[in-house]
């Protein structure tokens, strides 16, 4: 079982990666190159103005819209539903006049979407709405194939809805915009987990009288005494101080040391911005610094030796087996794998805090994008502004603060509470704060006693808590302890390049990543001196990371 599944199962709020965006039959369906819908004119704007727009109004005759569709194996179907005949598209229909057709889908991994909609873009034979990476948008947008959903987003979208996707001053908005109008509505994401908390065994620091760790310095200081002191007592040197995988410096999962290299102003396979341009991460002076950080570590016992053939399922067995005394995470990881140790050994405690920063006394935390594809809407569509308003009724029926909440809940928690519905619906998004609010309510509903305020999931979510045992556990560890945490933390970095691929990535990127890993992973092993760093990267602007280099900073220059 994925730990996503696995999360989804024990979390109500936890998010899953929804299916992409998709349609079906094309009956009455106008064709692509049909002449675009007009922007409402200036005289219905005024008229508007006088008479606010319902975003959630219902479509007196329905409206057909054709989209297409991604599934994977956690797309599951009560009996006699399907894909093409489901409760959400039920609920589309009756509530807003919206009848969706998937004009074809695929099974498998977002590939075989990319690949299936890459002959549907070549063949000019779209679907009236559908979700695009950013190489997509760009080569729509470029074709003239989309709408320009400026008008319709600012006119029809709900408050709920502009509020969302103006987190962090609008990015999912801006990386949606090209040429100064906005082509792609963003499927944003939780971002809290897309942040990494570190993860301590606290029952280790009180074995050994140790302090949480409130810097970087500590950390290692801390992961020292958890590898070499027996802070299990069990007279046995097998214990390591902090989790690694080969995916050592990639992304923000479970054995990712991303938040401690950002402890000393690295942040490695980000473009950041510096002196005024965009640089590449990982061949900045500060990740020799890093790198020296994780070579020190490794020479010390504190990395499992075997770091680098190991990925996130056998490292995860090592904190299931007790073996590991902190790892850096998001605020979910008690769901997974922390449950698992707390059923093993009750005894064992853990505790979250923010990632500590380094010598400087400040931490910009790495964080990933909360969005990375977008909805967009086939020129020529009789109804554009009909995505920003299943947006917002996706928003009003499954979200907090929706009117149709309960009702949305009451269904997940019966028929369907075998299945994952969000699943079904054509359009997804949701809040980047959404799990940090959730937070906010729990806590404030456990203080008080005062469920009122709360929707099914979080009766749910309470009842858990109060009920304890190990879901009650892993509740309470999740939003009580580490999911206020996250808007603790004052300024995060995100990857300051979220364009297409340039020409020289698609060239040379697979044999840059490749000469990377390579390398830090022989520095930090001691299988190549710290001083390889040096040539490394002059190899790397030879091979290609140059020319990469000035064509981020062309894309930059042109936004």
């Amino acid at each position: 079982m994925s730990h996503k599944k696995l999360i989804s199962s024990l979390l109500a709020m936890t998010l899953i990666a929804s299916g992409c965006t998709g349609g079906n039959e094309e009956s009455n369906v106008p064709s692509s190159s049909s002449p675009s819908a007009s922007p409402p004119s200036a005289s219905a704007t005024a008229s508007e103005e006088s008479q606010p727009i319902d975003p959630l109004a219902k479509y007196e005759t329905p409206i057909e819209i054709t989209t297409v569709r991604a599934t994977n194996d956690t797309f599951k179907f009560i009996p006699g539903e399907s894909l093409e005949n489901n409760i959400i598209y039920k609920l589309y229909e009756e509530d807003m006049g919206i009848v969706w057709k998937n004009k074809w889908s695929v099974s498998g991994d977002n590939g075989k979407y990319i690949e299936k909609l890459n002959l549907s873009i070549a063949s000019n034979d779209l679907p009236d709405v559908f979700m695009v990476d950013a190489g997509q948008l760009k080569e729509l947008v470029d074709g003239d194939k989309l709408e320009d959903m400026t008008p319709y987003f600012e006119q029809y979208a709900s408050d709920q809805v502009k509020a969302a996707f103006g987190y962090a001053n609008g990015l999912g908005l801006r990386m949606g915009t090209l040429d100064g109008k906005l082509y792609g509505l963003p499927n944003t994401r939780d971002a809290a987990g897309n942040l990494n908390l570190l993860w301590v065994r606290q029952d280790w620091l009180d074995n050994l009288g140790l302090k949480a760790p409130a810097t970087a310095d500590d950390v290692i200081a801390v992961a020292e005494a958890f590898a070499k002191q027996d802070p299990d007592g069990n007279q046995k040197d097998d214990t390591y101080g902090l989790m690694a995988t080969f995916l050592m410096f990639d992304g923000y999962g479970l054995g990712s040391l991303d938040a401690l290299a950002a402890a000393y102003g690295a942040y490695p396979g980000k473009w950041i911005e510096k002196d005024g341009k965009l640089a590449y991460g990982s061949v900045q002076p500060e990740m020799k610094l890093a790198l020296e950080v994780g070579r020190n570590l490794y020479a010390a016992g504190v990395l499992d030796k075997e770091f680098a053939i190991k990925g996130g399922g056998e490292t995860t067995a090592d904190v299931v087996a007790g073996k590991i005394g902190m790892y850096y995470a998001p605020f979910w990881t008690p769901a997974w794998p922390l449950n698992q140790l707390k059923e093993k050994d009750p005894d064992a405690k853990w505790t979250a805090l923010l990632a500590p920063p380094g010598p400087a006394g400040e931490m910009k935390v790495p964080a990933g994008h909360f969005t990375t594809n977008w909805t967009v809407v086939r020129k020529g569509f009789e109804h554009p502004e009909a995505l920003v308003k299943a947006i917002n009724y996706w928003y009003d029926l499954s979200l907090p603060g929706g009117s149709q909440l309960d009702k949305y809940a009451e269904l997940r928690n019966g028929t369907y509470k075998d299945v994952d519905t969000a699943n079904y619906s054509p359009v997804y998004s949701e809040p980047p704060n959404k799990n940090s609010d959730f937070a906010i309510v729990i806590n404030k509903a456990l203080e008080t006693g005062d469920t009122s305020k709360l929707d099914v999931a979080g009766v749910q979510t309470y009842d858990k808590i109060k009920a304890g045992g190990i879901d009650g556990w892993v509740e309470e560890e999740i939003w009580t302890k580490a999911a206020p945490l996250v808007p603790q933390y004052k300024e995060i970095v995100t990857d300051a390049f979220y364009g297409a691929s340039t020409e020289t990535m698609g060239l040379t990127k697979a044999a840059l990543d490749k000469l990377t890993n390579e390398t830090f992973t022989k520095i930090i092993m001691g299988n190549k001196p710290l001083d390889e760093f040096d040539a490394f990267v002059s190899q790397w602007n030879k091979i290609g990371g140059e020319q990469i280099t000035a064509e981020v900073n062309e894309w930059a220059a042109s936004k």
